[in-house]
């Protein structure tokens, strides 16, 4: 039996080859809309269309997150991990070249949820950056305890 099989609450979002920019991007956190393609449900609700994975049963979750993004030349942008609403503290700061980059970078951490409770990516730009596409992302939640 291999670890993952022992693994019995986990789920993923995710989004491959993304050319749609986000809609709003500025200094306010937004819920990251291109992660809009269900992948490994069980024990935990991936819900596309709300962008999020809901947790089912309460417990410490390894949240892990991995985005390759594009966004406005010379600019700051942080992608953070939010528990409904809320960012966890959990976050990746990168600044983008001048040459039309793709960025990428990860960021994950441990969250006590409670049932209810839902898991989710944000973005926004601290200095000025007005341009934001998440071209490949994804979003696992797997329960520890």
């Amino acid at each position: 039996m291999t670890a993952l099989a022992t693994w019995k609450h986990r789920g993923t979002l995710y989004v491959t080859g993304n050319s749609s920019a986000e809609s709003s991007v500025d200094a306010t956190p937004r819920q990251i809309a291109a992660l809009a393609t269900k992948g490994v449900e069980v024990g935990l609700t991936v819900d596309t269309a709300n962008k999020y994975i809901t947790i089912n049963t309460a417990g410490d979750y390894l949240v892990v997150a991995s985005i390759s993004f594009s966004g406005t030349l010379s600019k700051v942008f942080n992608v953070a991990i939010y528990k409904n609403t809320s960012s966890t503290g959990f976050m990746l700061e990168r600044k983008m070249g001048t040459g039309g980059d793709v960025g990428a970078g990860s960021v994950n951490g441990i969250v006590t949820c409670a049932v209810g409770d839902d898991i989710s990516l944000y973005q926004s730009s601290t200095d000025g950056g007005t341009a934001f596409t998440a071209t490949d992302a994804q979003l696992s939640v797997i329960r520890l305890s």
